[in-house]
């Protein structure tokens, strides 16, 4: 059963008159809101146009709502030149133009793609960066963002036991197998994904400071979930950069959060003692990553063949060597290639790594592009962890290894759901202005004592 047009207006418009309401009234609290949106939120909850017109996607009506708002706080916002990583963002999103324009195999697929991952998700970024004006502002999104990706946690939970799944009322079809676990995220994997992003940000908020942070019993609730729709997920990457993430925070954290990661070490430890299905489960998915014959093992080499495949693609001729075929362009074509692996013919129409599809769709210059974006995302976090106190030290740690499970899953999958990417640039935003703002702190409390010295008489006078 699919939902008529007229029904999903209705509850686009429902969803939209408290982002309208909130933005009027707090704009952070209804950014706070559109964040929340943009992180739970099918692409497929939208507006059908006539023709090759761009779709009015939920996350689509959201940022041209909050766009409209922020043009109107002009006296109140950072200039768009100090956006943090705007070089980076720019040399991508050149590269995706030109690419858009002179290489493109299909101009419309290319545009669509051009507009839903370069124009929109930057946009938003922008839009964040520049209207947060300090932690409190900064943490009221991050919250948002935690209590949006929990909630698709709880949805996977639900798919689990009762079959129940909102994007299959959306379009009436069903994502991957019958029997995959995909929530609002359009496939398992991206389920994972966002579970392991999802993870050391709720630990993030142990220990907080800040009156508003979520109480114990809602963040072990919602870890509870995460760690389950994880499981559900069925997908070996995902748990690995859930673990990358982990053995960064044991390595750097402070005890208390390295406690809550034994802790639930120990907790999975136990599960597994205790349901002998889900260790037998794991211990299948493993033996079979190392052979190759296997399907499970098939698709951990096919990910390296990737790269194979779109370098001899790219290599064809010295305009696609360095613009590829255009954005989005492995949809519109099947390239027949003989798998080195196992020596038979396959048609590649899934592209199972992002970094790999970049060079396909934008050439070496895509590729070149994607680094740098990536790679000063995660040196401009670490950076950013440094620069912390330690009031907001383990938040900004945790932050950032959400977004190296994230950089670690684009090696795995193509990150087709917008979400992630949302979820990623709120903590790319939050993160230095959390940083910035305890330096802050820090120097003026440092000027403060001098004063205090200054006017106070010292020890030896008294």
């Amino acid at each position: 059963m699919q939902l008529s047009q007229p029904v999903i207006i209705a509850c686009i418009f429902l969803l939209l008159v408290p982002l309208w309401v909130l933005l009027r009234r707090d704009f952070t609290k209804g950014f706070a809101y559109g964040v929340f949106l943009c992180v739970l939120m099918p692409t497929y909850l939208r507006i059908s146009l006539p023709g090759g017109l761009p779709q009015l996607t939920i996350h689509r009506l959201v940022l041209i709502s909050m766009f409209m708002f922020w043009l109107g706080r002009s006296s109140e916002r950072r200039p768009v030149a100090e956006t943090p990583l705007l070089p980076q963002l720019c040399f991508w999103a050149a590269v995706s133009f030109v690419s858009l324009l002179l290489t493109s195999i299909t101009f419309s697929t290319s545009f669509k793609r051009f507009l839903d991952f370069v124009v929109e998700i930057y946009l938003f970024y922008l839009l964040l960066s520049t209207s947060l004006r300090n932690a409190d502002d900064a943490f009221l999104i991050l919250r948002a963002a935690w209590f949006g990706v929990s909630l698709v946690a709880v949805l996977a939970v639900l798919e689990r036991y009762t079959g129940f799944n909102p994007t299959y009322w959306l379009t009436g079809e069903v994502f991957g197998a019958r029997h995959d676990i995909v929530a609002t995220y359009q496939h398992r994997i991206l389920l994972g994904a966002g579970m392991a992003m999802a993870l050391p940000l709720a630990l993030g908020f142990f220990g907080s400071v800040y009156a508003g942070a979520p109480r114990r019993f809602y963040l072990w609730a919602s870890i509870v979930f995460i760690i389950a729709a994880s499981y559900f997920a069925q997908s070996r990457g995902p748990w690995i950069a859930a673990i990358l993430a982990g053995i960064t925070l044991i390595f750097f954290a402070n005890r208390f959060i390295r406690n809550k990661v034994f802790l639930l070490g120990v907790l999975a430890l136990l599960a597994l003692a205790l349901r002998p299905g889900v260790w037998e489960t794991l211990s299948d998915r493993v033996a079979s990553s190392a052979d190759s014959q296997s399907f499970k093992g098939g698709t951990l080499q096919y990910r390296l063949e990737l790269w194979k495949v779109a370098w001899a693609q790219v290599t064809k001729s010295p305009q696609t060597f360095f613009f590829g075929y255009g954005p989005g362009c492995g949809s519109e074509t099947e390239i027949d290639w003989n798998l080195s692996y196992r020596g038979q013919q396959y048609d590649i129409s899934s592209w199972d790594n992002q970094f790999a599809y970049d060079l396909y769709q934008c050439g070496f210059f895509g590729l070149a592009a994607s680094f740098a974006l990536y790679g000063s995302v995660l040196l401009f976090l670490y950076r950013s962890w440094r620069l912390a106190e330690p009031a907001h030290g383990d938040l900004i740690l945790c932050l950032f290894a959400s977004a190296l499970a994230m950089v670690f899953m684009m090696t795995n999958v193509l990150i087709f759901a917008k979400p992630l990417y949302y979820l990623f640039w709120t903590i790319v935003a939050t993160a230095p202005v959390l940083a910035s703002t305890t330096v802050q702190e820090a120097e003026e409390s440092l000027s403060l004592e001098a004063d205090l010295e200054v006017i106070s008489p010292t020890r030896g006078e008294v």
